[in-house]
């Protein structure tokens, strides 16, 4: 029996207790990388799967980069630089702003951050508990996770099949393209799937890559939309009454760039569609909703 007093826990069993409540999958491990180079402004974002992720998930950007003195910092629990008082968080314009991501990934795998700044010479990389050292290295960060679950194999059992867990990833990385039109994305998904995106900027452009990503059929089956009330500008595609769908695989719905599942959301856009929806199909859409960010709770 464990001692009955209580006691602090310690910082690398602490993060491994945060990884479970912040990694499900190597999907998940995916979502907070990418979502981290977004918030780094990047303008280019590269992915490496090997393994359905099991291996090795790298994923690098051509960002803002992480100061050198900052690497050791990034990996430690409750370490952003996304928010530094609580007003802020009336007003969240950024995906990951808990600074519990890098620290929970760093505690079940291992993990290698290199970055380097504009006015660096080289840049700096640090892994797992040692200190950084310099390194050829371009402007931006790449972030490797080696060997996820390699401490918890509870979770490794856990997880599916490499076919299943591709199948995440790759749903994952759809959402994360269609909500960044203004990032190029370059991907290598195992041996065989690879998917390269320029930078969407017009309208033709959107439409070419919704092609790539949910098919030529939707879009042809779709009207494309744009309402404005105050505050609130809303655009996307809505398929039209042809386009109804075997099941929910192409409804993405996206407020201030993030990518929202709500029931209440989804049953207004079903009742919406009800009159034209076959019994058993389903509504196609990819809707983007701008608004204040002090009128949402991301939470």
């Amino acid at each position: 029996m464990s001692d009955p007093r209580i006691h602090p826990l310690s910082s690398h069993l602490a993060n491994q207790v945060a990884a479970g409540e912040v990694i499900e999958r190597p999907a998940s491990v995916l979502k907070e990388l990418v979502e981290n180079c977004i918030d780094a402004q990047a303008t280019h974002i590269q992915v490496t799967v090997e393994q359905a992720g099991n291996k090795k998930i790298a994923v690098q950007d051509n960002g803002i980069g992480i100061h050198p003195d900052d690497l050791v910092l990034a990996a430690s629990r409750h370490a952003t630089s996304k928010l530094s008082d609580s007003e802020q968080l009336q007003q969240l314009s950024s995906l990951g702003f808990r600074g519990e991501a890098l620290s929970s990934i760093a505690a079940v795998s291992q993990l290698t951050i290199t970055s380097r700044q504009n006015q660096q010479e080289y840049g700096w990389q640090y892994s797992n508990d040692t200190r950084p050292t310099p390194c050829q290295h371009p402007i931006g960060t790449t972030v490797m996770v080696q060997d996820l679950f390699f401490n918890v194999p509870a979770r490794r059992r856990f997880l599916r099949s490499d076919k299943t867990e591709l199948q995440h990833i790759t749903t994952t990385l759809h959402r994360l393209m269609l909500s960044q039109f203004d990032i190029a994305f370059t991907c290598q998904l195992g041996n065989h799937q690879r998917i390269s995106l320029p930078i969407a900027t017009n309208q033709a452009e959107k439409q070419q890559r919704i092609v790539k990503l949910c098919g030529r059929t939707f879009i042809k089956q779709s009207l494309y939309i744009e309402q404005q009330y105050q505050h609130y500008h809303l655009t996307g595609w809505l398929a039209n009454h042809e386009g109804h769908r075997p099941n929910t695989d192409i409804q993405f719905f996206f407020i201030n760039g993030r990518i929202i599942r709500d029931k209440v959301i989804q049953h207004a856009i079903r009742q919406a569609y009800f009159p034209f929806l076959p019994e058993g199909r389903h509504a196609a859409y990819i809707l983007f909703l701008t608004m204040p960010f002090d009128a949402l709770d991301i939470n």
